[in-house]
């Protein structure tokens, strides 16, 4: 699913919106490769892409590792 930034959004605040929690919802819409150029901003300006991707009830839990 696309999203297209507000001027002043932050990530975390976008996947509540979005999903109702946060909890692991920021590190998988980081986690998708389309988003990737993400990790550099904090505060969106307006117009910026981003991929969030699809999560299931049951991967909300799923944990996942940005760096290794």
């Amino acid at each position: 699913m696309q999203y297209t930034t507000k001027n002043g959004e932050k990530l975390d605040v976008i996947c509540f919106k979005k999903y109702g929690f946060v909890n692991n919802a920021v590190e998988q819409a980081l986690y998708e490769p389309a988003n990737y150029d993400l990790t550099t901003s904090e505060v969106f300006s307006a117009g910026t892409e981003i991929d969030l991707p699809v999560i299931k009830p049951d991967e909300k839990k799923q944990e996942y590792s940005l760096w290794e």
